[in-house]
């Protein structure tokens, strides 16, 4: 074992060396694509919503429990003025339960759409009910790939398309109330940078930790260059994934840069989100996210004790019937 241990470290200290070389030489190439920021205090009223979900399997049937939370910051000169919350700062969770056949290629999918439905909805709810001059999602601000069902049956059908016009309703409403909708993704698996740079597919963070310096964005892009060719994305509408911008900041040499998703007719706004990204998620060197996001986060976070909660309330409702369930091997918490 301390061998292939031995072995494995060698292995990657190759492969960092291999990669802050061939990063160096694409900052070469473009350097162009990266831009200093100059940081901007911020004010006014930052939102940011997240969610959490637990999931437990049983016989013929699948419990998904879910909470959203919204946080909003307001900012005067990039002081801390007041928190509030929505639709208050510790809701009850919302328990749903599937008692379709579900293949088991489809079961992330059912639980990731089910959380989704929660939380876009909590957002469009937020954004309509009180006062944002930016709502930040925590992760994409577009459903990806894998959340779509590979066939399964109507009611499952009906929940992703349910996802899809509340995201649709979430863009109208931001733009029409004058709200910038962006997304962070503290750590993206994506290689889109890469492929646009025509640099071939490499994990976008990996090789951008290396060639942005501190205080840097990449220059902001497309989502996609073509999105009727992604199955989410032509669901979204083309109209409105091409108004989807991607960049990424580096707001510390001790983290890896992510990445910031927006809405908007142009990348123009990339510049202004970054300018006041920059300093809000420079305070923890080794752990860069905004600090509303990050609230969002510890507040929709959901604790095991919940889907136990759930199991001993069954169990002393159903009695042995439950218990049977049980014996059989149903209960996998996930």
């Amino acid at each position: 074992m301390l061998d292939d241990l031995e072995s494995l470290a060698s292995r990657i200290l190759a492969c960092e060396q291999e990669r802050r070389l061939s990063s160096a030489q694409i900052r070469q190439r473009h350097e162009d694509f990266f831009h200093p920021i100059d940081p901007k205090p911020a004010n006014g009223y930052f939102g940011a919503v997240d969610g959490g979900l637990l999931s437990e399997e049983y016989q013929g049937f699948e419990l998904v429990l879910v909470r959203a939370v919204g946080v909003r910051y307001e900012y005067n000169d990039g002081a801390l003025v007041s928190v509030s919350y929505f639709p208050s700062a510790l809701p009850d969770p919302k328990l749903f339960q599937y008692d379709i056949p579900v293949e088991e290629e489809n079961i992330g999918p059912l639980r990731s759409l089910t959380r989704l439905l929660v939380e876009i909805g909590t957002a469009l709810d937020f954004v309509r009910n009180v006062d944002l001059d930016y709502l930040f999602l925590d992760g994409s601000i577009l459903p990806q790939l894998v959340d779509k069902p590979r066939g399964g049956g109507s009611e499952l059908k009906q929940l992703y398309k349910d996802v899809i016009r509340t995201y649709r309703s979430l863009y109208k409403e931001c733009s029409e109330r004058g709200t910038v909708l962006a997304g962070v993704v503290k750590d993206s698996k994506g290689d889109r940078v890469a492929t646009y740079l025509n640099e071939g597919r490499m994990r976008d963070p990996v090789w951008l930790k290396y060639a942005m310096n501190l205080g840097e964005m990449t220059e902001p892009i497309p989502y996609a260059d073509n999105p009727s060719d992604q199955a989410t994305l032509k669901d979204i509408g083309e109209d409105l994934a091409s108004r989807v911008w991607i960049f990424y900041l580096k707001a510390s040499d001790y983290d890896l840069p992510f990445r910031v998703e927006f809405y908007a007719d142009s990348p123009d706004l990339g510049e202004e989100l970054a300018s006041i990204l920059l300093p809000l998620s420079s305070a923890n060197r080794m752990f860069t996210i905004p600090p509303f996001l990050l609230e969002a986060d510890i507040r929709a976070r959901l604790a095991q004790k919940s889907m136990a909660y759930i199991r001993e309330f069954l169990e002393k409702r159903l009695g042995i019937e439950y218990n049977l369930f049980r014996m059989r091997g149903a209960n996998k918490p996930f």
